[in-house]
């Protein structure tokens, strides 16, 4: 999981522009050891072991999974757009690779299989079987799709095609019990603008991902996918508040065009959280206008005062505030 972890670290550095994890941490590893790293260090170190690996590089010891392979690959993206660097050209080349070795089709053109893992050592191929193992194309095509959207769009084609995704005269099954593949299509099928897929996912999703409000004033969310436990699952429930999140092509925007002029913009800081949120906050550069919505976050401090810290304005003087329009 050093791939999504390293892609975790990105996201926290490109929306914080706060850069303490390039500063030496300890992970607890092997036999309770602590082991020391930092954020540049965990991309030089994956960027080696896949220059010489071009099948990718390993998640469980000795299998490499194009899920987290890909994980690992826009992860790299996204740290050579914040810093300038060269490292996702192995992420390139696997494209290549996973093209030639990690998947199959009929005669026709259409996918046979998807390679769910490999074992270089055992040299043996784990795909699933018949229309489930399109789940494993599912499983890789948003990770993908920032950086070769063509082969991302026809991973994604050829896989809703053999699972009947987008046929609305079809029943929509889940063949796997895993929620996380039905809820990375709806976030692809979101980006590609798919509408009839989007549409068929989503009712699925409020069908049988048992969504509903929580704790003590009953005003937080999450998904409980039917597992019976006391708390929604955060890493499924992060992949479902993704899906709601943006527009089309929005996605793909972070890992292609980075923001990084935002941290010398107007800022919002300091927000009183939990007692307020923030919906939303832009800049407007063009009408010099930064938008800022909130809600109140906890209904017990509904009429409470609070406050948030607006820095960078080029001029704090002549500034006008309109409030509630």
């Amino acid at each position: 999981f050093r791939g999504f972890f390293n892609l975790l670290l990105c996201f926290y550095r490109y929306v914080s522009g706060n850069g303490k994890w390039e500063q030496p941490f300890k992970v607890a590893g092997y036999q309770n050891r602590l082991f020391e790293w930092d954020h540049h260090q965990l991309v030089s170190f994956m960027h080696d072991q896949w220059a010489e690996r071009p099948q990718g590089v390993h998640c469980e010891n000795t299998k490499i999974w194009p899920f987290c392979v890909s994980g690992a690959g826009l992860g790299m993206q996204l740290y050579d757009g914040i810093h300038g660097t060269n490292t996702d050209w192995v992420y390139e080349r696997w494209f290549d690779y996973a093209r030639d070795h990690y998947m199959g089709l009929d005669h026709k053109g259409n996918l046979e299989w998807f390679a769910f893992y490999y074992d270089p050592l055992e040299k043996s191929m784990c795909s699933l079987r018949d229309d489930v193992g399109a789940y494993a194309a599912i499983a890789i095509t948003l990770y993908v799709l920032p950086r070769d959207r063509a082969f991302a769009t026809m991973l994604y084609e050829m896989a809703v095609n053999k699972l009947g995704w987008n046929a609305p005269t079809k029943p929509l099954l889940q063949l796997h019990p895993d929620p996380r593949w039905l809820t990375l299509g709806i976030i692809t099928a979101r980006e590609l603008g798919d509408d009839v897929t989007e549409t068929r996912l989503r009712k699925v999703a409020e069908n049988t991902f048992e969504p509903r409000f929580f704790g003590p004033d009953g005003d937080h969310f999450g998904w409980w996918f039917n597992f019976g436990e006391d708390w929604p699952r955060g890493q499924l429930s992060s992949l479902m508040v993704l899906s709601e999140l943006g527009t089309p092509g929005a996605w793909s925007r972070v890992f292609q065009e980075p923001n990084l002029e935002k941290f010398a913009q107007p800022t919002v800081s300091g927000v009183d959280y939990p007692s307020l949120g923030l919906a939303q906050c832009w800049n407007d550069l063009d009408d010099g206008v930064l938008w800022v919505e909130t809600y109140c976050a906890s209904a017990s401090k509904k009429g409470a005062t609070t406050k948030f810290t607006v820095s960078g304005l080029p001029d704090p003087k002549a500034v006008h505030i309109t409030v509630d329009g």
